[in-house]
């Protein structure tokens, strides 16, 4: 450390202790002072305490919590306990002077690392302190690495005196600061942490080094770190706990001796309760009050506990108890939990946190009153607010197995399924959905069939569980209901699996059956055949829809609304229609927090808002946080995988792609499209129509027409560039019959695009660009621009625009090579240090996202030779020389762009 090394070179007292509670990092701090002392020339020599009196030769943590090494070239100095020394201080002076002999070196300076100091025996301390006095005005330091609290008051007044003498020098291991924290989990897992993510991991560990190191593993052991774009966020557990073995922070109880142990377990679950709590922990763990009392005081000892002004405890380090009470077995915390629930009913002890209580009823289970159970967990989880929607999911899934009838476990179990529904947890809704449907169909309306019935069906589409969806949509099975539920859900499962027509087809010819059933039946109906005749291309009866939106079925019902808002949004997005989407969200005014994610993410990329659209895409795939059915999934990621692959985020925008195929979205066709944008920006025109084709194929074979603008215009600029003309001319005669049978501007736009490029009409392209310009889209405009100057169609000068709209956007790659283009053609490039330093930083971005000299020299254009210098001078400049060190530099906001000055 940076800081130990200047208080250790510039002191001019010869010992110096460096202090700190256990984890502090008191050892990392050594070893790393040892390593500047040497390659500064100077002598080391490093021993270590043990809690048995053993003296050994030191093992430094150089890096992360889990990798030891020896320092290098260790001396050691004979340094330990020479009997008599303590109560004879001429013993201990001659072992002193034999000590500061073989620590001596002439010309430099040397150094005695000690590690654990605060286990140092009486006779070893006795010769460190007269060592202290006689090195006092030379070239030795002695640095003793001290947790506290001290316990031996021995060691305590030998420090006093020589500290009264100005022998000793206080060096403090601070507490780690949000910031270092967020920079230590960037150092050791290669991520960047989110701000919720950062104070979790200060609020558990006090900012103790081995505290935090316990507290990020037992998140990523439960599942609880999801890593999106190198980013990881603070998810909530997808289970209650998971076993773990106790790091080095908590086996500091265990060295304490069983006793100990078992009164620090049974702190960690009974310490909320304040002064109870040690006559309670002795009633669970059957001893005498008197010795949990003395137990306490051990652990309040060694820093562990800490015992407030109203007699109650509490852990100084959160995480220890955290680490206790994960690795403690089921029974343990269950008979804790039981003590803790009725201490608090019997008024024996108080709990003013809910939050706790309902938590230890979950956990003491049928060891408790389970009428008065149920209560308070149905209490607290109808009160829960919004955010706290996933403790109220455990404290329900466990009151449903307390229900006392078959109406109230129905019930419970409705509100957990709907719960689970809305927050994406869809392996819980489907497991909810069924059994409800299976089990309990007499006690369901046949509205509430039908909910349940089509919250299935989604969460099998989003499971990719197409065996039960194909099911379903051939009327081979169907559960319990109305016949017009059963319709419905038929139509919906087609729908999942991208059978549209179908989907079109069913609803047609069951109208009048659907239209004369149960309203939920005819909301779900409606709303979903207005989106299957948009897919496959009838936009007068989906615009009809939006204009009829006061007679929508259930409108006034807050959920029903969203949803039909949202449907109809997601459709006009995807669509491309950003305007007439605004327009209806302002009109119905649904909330932002009801919009879902996928269309606020298609609303910033359309804007042309790549940060933000970037972020809540990442945090919709963190959190899951889009439930129910999401029309605009794949339009979304269309969207920003091709913006992603412009700034050069290979990496990133093939996760969010892999993502986005796992859950075998709807509208499959604008993933194939997004995967042949990808390959076309990394250079591989040959792979992008293959895929581009694939899109289209699929598309035909079910009749979608949606996005086949989009797949007509890439695969005709493609084929013009690979010399295949007659598909080009293909493409052309097939946009403008859809041009003309569903004449959204896009569609409209794309036509004369492909005419343009095809016939070589700039009158057409003329007009194409006049259109891009009226709709607000400014990195469309800006794409469509750029091929058609390609294709020779439009002024060259334009590239000048091009270019800044590029730069305004942070779209790196895709500038780059416009400045390529602009130098071929003598149009002036602005900004020559600007282009140099953008140029480095794209480098990096494109390293650090893991591509290979190869790849690099595909996207950029250039030779393999030509990157592998870029590279070195990159390296050079910087001092970054991995790959490794670039993405951590690049994502701490470390790396510095710009051309070194003249």
């Amino acid at each position: 450390m940076e800081d130990l090394f200047d208080t250790v070179n510039e002191s001019d007292e010869p010992l110096v202790l460096v202090t700190g509670r256990a984890g502090a990092g008191r050892t990392t701090a050594l070893a790393e002072l040892g390593t500047r002392v040497r390659e500064d020339g100077g002598r080391v020599s490093a021993v270590r305490f043990t809690a048995r009196g053993d003296v050994l030769p030191s093992l430094f943590r150089t890096g992360a919590a889990d990798s030891v090494s020896v320092p290098r070239e260790p001396t050691l100095a004979s340094f330990g306990p020479v009997a008599g020394a303590r109560s004879d201080q001429a013993v201990a002076e001659r072992a002193a002077a034999a000590l500061l002999a073989s620590l001596q070196r002439p010309g430099g300076r040397s150094f005695l690392l000690i590690d654990d100091a605060h286990w140092v025996d009486p006779d070893s301390l006795a010769i460190l302190s007269a060592l202290t006095r006689r090195a006092a005005s030379g070239t030795i330091r002695c640095v003793c690495a001290v947790r506290t609290p001290v316990l031996e008051p021995v060691a305590s007044e030998a420090v006093d005196e020589l500290r009264k003498s100005g022998l000793v020098r206080h060096f403090r291991m601070r507490p780690m600061s949000r910031t270092e924290i967020g920079r230590e989990v960037t150092s050791t897992a290669s991520v960047l942490p989110e701000p919720e993510l950062v104070d979790f991991l200060h609020a558990q560990s006090r900012g103790v080094r081995a505290a935090f190191h316990e507290a990020y593993e037992h998140l990523e052991r439960l599942g609880q770190v999801r890593v999106v774009d190198k980013r990881a966020y603070l998810v909530p557990a997808p289970r209650a706990g998971a076993p773990m073995s106790r790091g080095g922070i908590t086996e500091m109880c265990a060295g304490l001796g069983p006793s100990v142990l078992g009164t620090a377990e049974a702190a960690a679950v009974l310490a909320p309760l304040g002064p109870a709590m040690p006559v309670l922990a002795a009633e669970a763990l059957e001893v005498a009050e008197e010795a949990v009392i003395r137990d306490l005081e051990v652990l309040r000892r060694h820093g562990v506990l800490h015992k407030g002004a109203d007699s109650g405890w509490r852990f100084v380090i959160p995480q220890i108890a955290s680490s206790l009470i994960a690795g403690m077995g089921p029974c343990t915390k269950q008979q804790f939990a039981a003590k803790a629930v009725t201490a608090v009913w019997t008024g024996a002890a108080a709990c003013p946190d809910a939050d706790y209580l309902s938590d230890r009823v979950v956990d003491a289970g049928k060891l408790v009153d389970s009428r008065r159970a149920l209560g308070h967990l149905l209490r607290q989880s109808t009160a829960a607010s919004e955010d706290r929607m996933e403790v109220a999911l455990r404290w329900l899934g466990a009151a449903v197995e307390l229900a006392e009838n078959r109406s109230q476990r129905m019930m419970i179990l409705l509100t957990h399924t709907a719960i689970c529904h809305s927050r994406g947890k869809y392996a819980e809704s489907l497991h909810g959905a069924r059994r409800l449907l299976e089990n309990f169909a007499d006690h369901l309306s046949a509205g509430t069939a039908q909910e349940l019935q089509t919250a299935a069906v989604v969460a099998l589409g989003r499971l990719a569980r197409t065996e039960p969806l194909s099911a379903l949509a051939e009327g081979h099975h169907h559960w319990p209901g109305t016949p017009e539920a059963t319709l419905v859900t038929r139509a919906l499962a087609c729908g999942m699996l991208d059978r549209w027509a179908e989907t079109d087809r069913l609803l047609a010819e069951g109208a009048d059956q659907w239209t004369a059933g149960n309203t939920t039946s005819a909301m779900f109906a409606s709303l979903h055949r207005s989106f299957a005749r948009l897919c496959v291309g009838d936009l007068r009866y989906f615009e009809t829809s939006i204009e009829d939106r006061a007679g929508w079925p259930l409108r006034t019902v807050r959920r029903y609304h969203a949803e039909q808002v949202n449907l109809h949004v997601a459709g006009l997005l995807t669509s491309g229609e950003l305007g007439p989407a605004e327009s209806l969200l302002a009109e119905e005014e649904l909330p932002e927090e009801e919009l879902h994610p996928s269309s606020r993410v298609m609303i910033a990329a359309l804007k042309g808002d790549i940060d933000s659209a970037t972020d809540i895409a990442r945090r919709a795939l963190a959190y899951r946080s889009s439930g129910g059915f999401d029309a605009g999934y794949s339009g979304m990621h269309h969207l920003i995988v091709s913006m992603l692959a412009s700034c050069g985020k290979f990496a990133t925008a093939r996760q969010l792609l892999a993502n986005a195929r796992s859950t075998n979205p709807v509208l499959a066709h604008l993933l194939d499209l997004a995967d042949a944008e990808y390959d076309l920006l990394l250079g591989d025109p040959v792979s992008a129509a293959a895929k581009v084709r694939a899109a289209l194929a699929y598309a035909e074979a079910r009749g979608i027409v949606i996005g086949l603008d989009l797949v007509w215009a890439l695969l005709a600029d493609l084929t013009i560039d690979l010399g295949d003309r007659a598909t080009a001319e293909r493409c052309l005669a097939d946009i403008e019959r859809l041009a003309e049978t569903t004449p959204t501007v896009r569609n409209v736009i794309h036509a004369l695009f492909v005419r343009a490029i095809v016939t070589g009409d700039r009158a057409a392209a003329a007009e194409c660009l006049r259109r891009c310009g009226e709709r607000g889209q400014p990195l469309e405009q800006t794409k469509i621009q750029a091929k058609l100057i390609k294709h020779g169609v439009a002024d060259p000068d334009g590239l000048s625009e091009v270019y800044e709209t590029l730069g305004a956007h942070g779209c790196l790659l895709v500038r780059a090579r416009t400045r390529s283009i602009m130098r071929e053609r003598g149009i002036p490039v602005p900004g020559r240090q600007e282009a140099v330093a953008e140029n480095e930083h794209l480098l990096a971005v494109l390293m650090s996202e893991g591509l290979s000299n190869k790849q690099l020299a595909s996207a950029l254009r250039t030779s393999e030779k030509s990157v592998e210098g870029r590279l070195s001078r990159l390296a050079s400049r910087t001092g970054h020389r991995s790959r490794i060190e670039l993405s951590k530099a690049l994502l701490n906001g470390e790396f510095e762009t710009g051309a070194p000055s003249a």
